[in-house]
């Protein structure tokens, strides 16, 4: 009896060896499952957050497992990030100083920023010096930059902070001390005072100017506010977005970068937010 059932025992056990050998589960060598992606962390300041959030999103979509955080941080501290390894990218709305060029950097794109005038405005061209000049102060009638003669007044340009910085650093002129300033927004349809204001001039983000009916946007050098002319790099006036790749540069930050620069989904994503893809 105890013989019958040792050998009963012994065929049971060799049976179910030898299921398992045939499962997947079983005796065959399983392939290693494959490592999860770590995580790119992106610091981007205020003006590219939004942009680099629906890029990352697009990213994670189209790649299955991958993982994208983008988090807001003021320029210098988005660089910082970057430094010390809490980043892996920076995504920032200025160009570079020499002190802090680190790893890779691209201008993956960029905004334009019209100067805009009052329609009836004969005045449909300024050179970079005739910009330059009234802003700063050192021409304050029309009849100075080929106008009829009148006042220039001044209105603040855009809300947006990186705007207003890189129009500012593009002209090279401080115009805060100018005296006609007011400040009124021209990209507030409650405050429409360069549109009642024959001798007016401001600036705001490239196509903010077709919201109003008596507001144009006028061409700097002989170069209209285009999105083409912005892309090309013949317009002037622009704020850029730079890409900087983080050192040492991982894998995953160097494939979510290439997707940002070249991927028909993220070129479609850069324009529909209104940003000219750079060449």
């Amino acid at each position: 009896m105890k013989s019958r059932l040792r050998r009963y025992l012994i065929s049971l056990a060799a049976a179910l060896m030898f299921v398992g050998c045939i499962l997947p589960a079983g005796c065959a060598e399983q392939a290693p499952k494959a490592p999860t992606p770590a995580e790119v962390r992106v610091a981007a300041d205020a003006s590219a957050s939004l942009l680099m959030q629906r890029l990352a999103e697009a990213y994670m979509a189209k790649h299955e497992g991958a993982r994208v955080a983008v988090e807001f941080a003021p320029e210098d501290e988005a660089l910082a990030r970057c430094a010390s390894g809490e980043a892996d990218a920076a995504a920032i709305t200025r160009e570079l100083r020499d002190d802090e060029r680190q790893g890779e950097a691209l201008q993956l794109c960029a905004q334009g920023i019209s100067v805009i005038v009052h329609a009836d405005n004969p005045v449909g061209n300024l050179s970079m010096a005739d910009v330059r000049a009234v802003f700063g102060s050192a021409k304050t009638d029309w009849r100075e930059v080929g106008g009829e003669a009148g006042e220039i007044a001044l209105f603040r340009g855009s809300f947006n902070a990186g705007i207003s910085r890189a129009f500012q650093q593009a002209v090279g002129a401080d115009f805060g001390g100018h005296q006609n300033l007011a400040f009124c927004t021209v990209d507030d349809p409650a405050c429409s005072a360069l549109s009642i204001n024959p001798g007016g001039i401001s600036y705001t983000l490239l196509g903010e100017a077709d919201k109003f009916e008596d507001v144009k946007a006028v061409s700097v050098g002989g170069t209209a506010p285009t999105r083409e002319n912005v892309a090309s790099g013949t317009y002037p006036l622009a704020m850029p977005l730079l890409l900087l790749a983080c050192e040492p540069q991982a894998p995953e930050t160097a494939a979510f970068i290439a997707f940002c620069q070249s991927d028909d989904d993220a070129l479609r994503i850069i324009e529909m937010a209104g940003w000219a893809r750079t060449r």
